[in-house]
């Protein structure tokens, strides 16, 4: 993978993270005010546009998340490949396999209209996160903190830790929501906060680790002018 599609990767992290605040300050642009309203009429018509917007933007929401997560996550494998990190590739591959295929079902539904599966997808997808993304992130956690160690890489250790991190309280969460318990939302908030912490450095180790490989197949190129067997796949 060339080193720009992985720099492109690490440029999506902040993307996702501008479309995030943009789609919030829409969803309450449109969910709020209506009540204010004397008019009846008028009140009927904007609650009705207000909760159309709604759950326009919850769809975007759900397809554009995994989206996000597969393009980073793949250029994140590529990233990986390029310095033959095996134990690192395994549990990046998984996650980006898992968020495309949830990304073309979501897409799927939504394109065809069928709200009610779309719906229930919607109410499903965190369970598909707290079984398939909850154990992968762990297992990509440790083995990116373990990539960071061998390579002397301050950002791809913090990547690990922080990501861990999240997955801690996360972790107490899902076993207190499976226990009967009801939803903590400050607890819900540290987790979203530690988690997007992660995403930023995980961002930022993609758009200096494509400057990495970069150099690396210079180097390469330097020493192998006419290719051959250092050449670079």
């Amino acid at each position: 993978m060339p080193p720009m599609i992985v720099r492109i990767g690490g440029i999506l992290v902040f993307l996702s993270i501008a479309a995030g605040i943009a789609a919030i300050a829409v969803y309450l642009a449109a969910t709020t005010g209506w009540d204010a309203e004397t008019d009846l009429v008028v009140r009927e018509r904007s609650y009705r546009s207000a909760m159309k917007t709604e759950a326009w933007i919850i769809q975007l929401v759900v397809t554009l998340v995994p989206a996000a997560v597969a393009a980073v996550f793949w250029t994140t494998w590529g990233f990986f490949r390029a310095f033959d990190r095996k134990a690192a590739k395994t549990p990046t591959i998984a996650i980006a396999i898992v968020a495309t295929l949830l990304t073309a079902i979501q897409a799927t539904f939504w394109i065809f209209e069928d709200d009610f599966v779309a719906a229930l997808f919607t109410m499903m997808l965190p369970i598909f996160a707290s079984f398939l993304f909850f154990p992968l992130l762990i297992w990509f956690s440790i083995a990116v903190f373990l990539f960071g160690r061998d390579a002397d890489s301050l950002l791809w250790k913090a990547v690990g830790i922080v990501y861990l991190a999240g997955m801690i309280p996360a972790g107490a969460g899902l076993v207190w929501r499976w226990a009967g318990g009801a939803p903590i939302e400050s607890l819900i908030a540290i987790v979203g906060a530690i988690v997007l912490g992660g995403w930023i450095c995980h961002g930022i180790a993609l758009i200096l680790g494509a400057g990495r490989m970069a150099r690396a197949l210079s180097s390469e190129a330097a020493v192998h002018p006419l290719g051959g067997p250092g050449e670079s796949d």
